[in-house]
């Protein structure tokens, strides 16, 4: 049971990430990198509070954030941010897959339209709901496994 769930968490995370990224990357690389909200000095918008909340990693989200701090340079001011997130799509925290700020939705309104914007929205909650399940389904593997 516990290597089947695994296998069913990895694949469908593999997927969400995928999705995310069709959905996120282009709108992100335009609006994030140009991002006005200013602290420490530095722009880093959403990513403000990276620091103190670990890059928004989870509880059971993460097996060892201190090896993927050591890896990616976490910066004890302005944690995964460099010119935007340093950590690679795949190993970004599942908040950090889906958020989607105010920013954002005008700049995909400007590009593509209301109706699009309504259209890029569905399949937002959808991705998040997809990596709600995901954690879920991360802590039922946790509890069977520590009751076995």
């Amino acid at each position: 049971m516990d290597k089947k769930l695994k296998e069913i968490i990895k694949k469908n995370k593999e997927e969400l990430i995928k999705l995310s990224a069709e959905l996120f990357d282009d709108i992100n690389c335009k609006v994030c990198g140009e991002c006005d909200r200013n602290t420490h000095g530095k722009t880093r918008g959403c990513c403000e509070y990276c620091v103190e909340h670990n890059g928004y990693f989870r509880n059971n989200e993460i097996k060892n954030i201190k090896d993927l701090k050591k890896e990616y340079n976490f910066d004890n001011k302005l944690g995964f941010w460099d010119k935007g997130c340093k950590l690679p799509r795949e190993k970004r925290s599942l908040t950090c897959l889906y958020y989607c700020c105010e920013k954002l939705e005008d700049e995909v309104i400007k590009i593509k339209g209301r109706n699009k914007w309504d259209e890029f929205r569905q399949k937002e909650i959808v991705i998040r709901e997809g990596f709600s399940l995901l954690v879920n389904l991360q802590s039922i593997k946790q509890f069977i496994k520590s009751n076995e």
